[in-house]
């Protein structure tokens, strides 16, 4: 019983030591490999927490960011647009 403890022991340190060895992504990476949708957006005004996210319109809730190595910020206005007319898509940048 007590040899299995150790194996156990073992190899959890050994699981252990290899995951603290994976190379870090960078954050810009993990930021322009794909596109991001905001879920959720609160804020603390004077101790009350406030849900912004609430409060922007639905045809806004839909839509697509996606950050682009150059500094850009592509944004595509997803399946329901606010207003028709406007493009799928346009950016914003530096």
């Amino acid at each position: 019983m007590k040899h299995n403890l150790n194996f156990a022991f073992v190899l959890i340190l050994f699981v252990l030591i290899v995951a603290a060895c994976k190379k870090d992504i960078p954050r810009e990476e993990l930021l322009t490999t794909g596109s991001w949708r905001g879920e959720s957006s609160f804020a603390n005004v004077l101790g009350v927490t406030i849900n912004l996210h609430d409060s922007i319109p639905a045809c806004s809730k839909d839509d697509l960011t996606r950050f682009q190595t150059d500094k850009n910020v592509q944004i595509d206005e997803g399946p329901s647009k606010c207003d028709p007319s406007d493009p799928q898509t346009y950016s914003v940048g530096s």
